[in-house]
């Protein structure tokens, strides 16, 4: 290793590089929210257990389920924002899954080929509690 340098390990890098995104995306959602003069609540959560699909973002409306949005950088927020809570609408090009009744178009997560095989124990409750 080169003097001066430091060695951090995988997961340890992993865990701040995701922290790192996430609060940018964070910031980007909040201040997307302000300049459209939309109240919401904001939860930070850990991963959903599908790290190749994160950063997600899960968006609950009144009245419908909740909706899981993936890879979604800051990029997307403008239009993530404006197609979902704005016009009402799915935004159909980051849609993965929903933690209520499945469509065809949305299928719940538990139904995902990533999930549908697994029994969640310890983390069958990943996305639904706080």
């Amino acid at each position: 290793m080169a003097e001066g340098s430091v060695s951090v390990p995988w997961e340890e890098f992993r865990q701040l590089y995701q922290e790192s995104v996430g609060n940018k995306l964070k910031q980007s959602i909040e201040k997307e929210l302000k300049e459209q003069n939309i109240t919401a609540e904001i939860i930070s959560t850990g991963g959903i257990g599908f790290g190749a699909i994160e950063p997600v973002v899960d968006i609950k409306l009144p009245d419908q389920d909740r909706i899981i949005y993936k890879e979604i950088t800051y990029r997307d927020v403008k239009e993530l924002i404006k197609t979902t809570i704005i016009d009402k609408k799915i935004f159909t090009k980051k849609v993965f899954a929903t933690y209520g009744n499945g469509t065809d178009l949305i299928p719940n997560i538990n139904e995902t080929p990533y999930f549908k095989n697994q029994k969640r124990v310890v983390l069958k409750n990943i996305g639904i509690v706080n």
